[in-house]
């Protein structure tokens, strides 16, 4: 629900990898349609109410009066990757895990698919950080590395900080992808946030890493790297950033094809569905 551009969607949703990917479809729409809360009722009806900031409440009933099938779609069957998902969320309890369970859980932080990555990670951060800090710390392999420092960053001691931050240093960035640029940023930031500040000495090593890498021309790489050099006090970011902050950005018709969809529709009332009725 859309309480700004009073629209309602569907969103039709569709197995991808370990998750779903969806797509959205507008399904309820007025000027104003201030929308707060929306139910399915015993009826098999949808009830919906408006209201907030000192506009009208109201409560509306949507039901169905057309002529096709109203039966309830079947469940979306699982795949392999979701299966494989559900048996590590399996591990999301502080129960004891033995070794080879441990291994095969170390072994999924490499995987290719984020979801499976996540349950991974969850389930490791409810073993002793000491039995598995060590597979991280000598692993080559980015996606292990990446989600492993993650994890360890939020449940283990603030004496490895170090070690987790020297360990992403020891990722070729030429050899990662443009999400892993930013998970790396994002995992250090978690190192410094939860695990504490290094010292100046430490410090400059690392500021002597990033204020070369800045700007790198991706704006969402730069947004993260601003983040870690404001944290580390870099005596170049503002002579860096500030330019950057001045210079126009170039817009495309990509940046406003939404917004102005959406409001081509929030200046219309719907006539709605003829099937649907209020």
């Amino acid at each position: 629900c859309d309480w700004t551009f009073g629209t309602m969607y569907a969103i039709h949703m569709e197995p991808n990898g370990a998750s779903y990917s969806a797509t959205k479809e507008e399904f309820v729409s007025r000027t104003p349609l201030p929308l707060t809360d929306v139910t399915v009722g015993k009826d098999g009806h949808l009830y919906f109410t408006v209201g907030g900031r000192g506009t009208q409440s109201e409560l509306y009933r949507v039901r169905y009066v057309g002529n096709e099938s109203t039966t309830p779609a079947p469940k979306l069957a699982l795949n392999e990757a979701h299966a494989q998902r559900r048996a590590i969320e399996a591990f999301h309890n502080d129960q004891p895990k033995d070794d080879a369970t441990i291994a095969k859980l170390i072994s999924q932080l490499g995987s290719n698919d984020r979801h499976i990555r996540y349950a991974a990670r969850v389930a490791l951060e409810r073993v002793p950080a000491a039995k598995w800090q060590s597979e991280i710390l000598k692993s080559t392999d980015a996606n292990t590395v990446l989600t492993g420092v993650v994890g360890l960053a939020r449940v283990g001691e603030p004496d490895i900080k170090e070690l987790l931050l020297r360990q992403l240093g020891s990722l070729q960035l030429s050899s990662l992808s443009a999400s892993q640029r930013l998970d790396l940023a994002r995992a250090a930031q978690l190192v410094l946030i939860r695990l504490g500040d290094v010292d100046n000495s430490f410090r400059d090593s690392l500021l002597g890493a990033i204020e070369p890498l800045f700007p790198s021309g991706d704006d969402l790489l730069d947004r993260e790297l601003v983040i870690l050099l404001t944290h580390l006090q870099s005596p170049v970011l503002s002579k860096k950033a500030l330019p950057l902050l001045a210079k126009e950005r170039k817009k495309t018709e990509a940046d406003y094809r939404e917004i102005l969809e959406r409001d081509r529709k929030s200046t219309r009332l719907n006539s709605s569905h003829s099937a649907i009725s209020y």
